[in-house]
């Protein structure tokens, strides 16, 4: 973030600066895209006093298709299953 951001002139909160906020997609199939990334590192606060931190860092990967008749259990059952290397 390039310059600090505040909500109601600074009264209700602000974010400081140098915060940064990236989130990357990648397409599954034609017509869909999921996130494979999110990384968060904000800071500020929150009326006066409360001070927020928030650092997150997720990835995804290995997206995959499954057929539009799978039940939840078959679902469960799939994520449960160990990974297999290709």
């Amino acid at each position: 973030m390039l310059d600090r951001v505040d909500f109601g002139y600074g009264l209700l909160g602000h974010i400081e600066k140098g915060g940064t906020f990236e989130i990357r997609r990648q397409p599954v199939s034609e017509n869909h895209w999921r996130t494979s990334r999110i990384d968060v590192h904000v800071a500020g606060r929150v009326i006066f006093f409360k001070t927020i931190n928030k650092d997150q860092s997720e990835a995804r990967s290995d997206f995959k298709p499954v057929p539009a008749e799978t039940t939840l259990q078959e679902a469960s059952k799939l994520l449960s299953q160990p990974e297999q290397s290709t």
